[in-house]
């Protein structure tokens, strides 16, 4: 998925919330798999 265009257009339209889904963990903390995700849509979101 194009994140950046999909945050972009977000922006654009109001949007104040948005539902992230987390399917598996891979045998990491779910925590720490929340933190990765967290940090990653902040690089795309910062860009």
């Amino acid at each position: 998925m194009n994140f950046s265009r999909i945050w972009k257009a977000c922006e654009e339209t109001g949007v104040e919330w948005g539902p992230v889904e987390q399917d598996r963990c891979y045998d990491r903390n779910p925590f720490e798999c929340l933190e990765i995700s967290f940090n990653n849509l902040k690089k795309i979101t910062e860009g």
